[in-house]
């Protein structure tokens, strides 16, 4: 499946929809790609003018991180995302994220839930849901690996299904 990406020429080429707060851009000849989501709040204040320039901004920026052959990372020890200010949700600060799953006890009797843990920050689901979500309609490659090699990972073996076997972490007993 191939995303195309317009510039729109004017405020009229644009498609706008709201959706959990956001208002959700897009050109109108496509609709389902290269969409720009803004805060609802934020784009009151906005003129049509800038509206469009923020639109041709982003697709700019799609296009330069589509045609980049590199991934922003952050170095190991820097911070990968960082709350807002304003709005107290986490924000990524790059392209790769390294992360642990793992599973935080709650105080009651429940099971506790599985968090991600991030730096030394650990985000519930619904927030890594969130995190994450700044970055609806991109690909997302997910390789679970030992902790240790998050900074150094191993190449992929690409097999078929018929060669595959689940990984055997505990050996025969």
């Amino acid at each position: 499946m191939k995303i195309e990406y317009k510039f729109a020429l004017s405020a009229s080429e644009l498609v706008a929809r709201r959706k959990n707060g956001k208002v959700l851009l897009s050109h109108k000849l496509l609709p389902e790609d290269g969409v720009l989501a803004l805060d609802e709040a934020d784009i009151s204040t906005l003129s049509e003018g800038q509206i469009l320039e923020a639109f041709n901004n982003y697709i700019r920026n799609i296009q330069d991180a589509v045609n980049s052959t590199q991934l922003r990372e952050m170095p190991e020890g820097e911070a990968q995302i960082e709350k807002d200010s304003e709005t107290g949700d986490w924000c990524l600060l790059g392209d790769v994220l390294r992360s642990v799953v793992t599973w935080q006890e709650s105080g009651d009797d429940s099971p506790g839930e599985m968090v991600v843990r991030v730096d030394d920050n650990y985000l519930t689901g619904k927030e890594f849901l969130a995190l994450i979500a700044d970055k609806e309609g991109w690909g997302m490659r997910i390789e679970f690996m030992h902790p240790n090699r998050l900074l150094n990972p191993p190449e992929s073996d690409l097999e078929t299904p018929e060669d595959s076997e689940p990984a055997d972490l505990f050996g025969s007993f």
